[in-house]
């Protein structure tokens, strides 16, 4: 399977959204933009109060393999901040 390079950042950031089945249960909100220098940034309050940053350069989830990967280790460390 080919993986869709995003050739412009309003593409990337349709994708960005963590929208899985079970992500709510991660976070009470999330935001995420576009930053200078070309850094895609996570912000998400989570259930307990707490807010997290995640913070990645475009070249770095140009595609949806990427994106998906970086995605993947956020739910990751959001889980971690659900067990502490």
């Amino acid at each position: 399977m080919n993986s869709h390079f995003f050739t412009h950042e309003n593409e990337l950031l349709s994708a960005a959204p963590l929208n899985a089945e079970n992500d709510h249960e991660l976070f009470a909100k999330q935001s995420f933009s576009l930053m200078g220098g070309g850094k895609l940034q996570y912000d998400f309050i989570l259930h307990n109060g707490k807010d997290v940053h995640f913070r990645e350069a475009f070249e770095n989830v140009r595609d949806d393999e990427r994106l998906n990967a970086f995605k993947n280790y956020i739910r990751r460390v959001l889980e971690e901040y659900a067990r502490s």
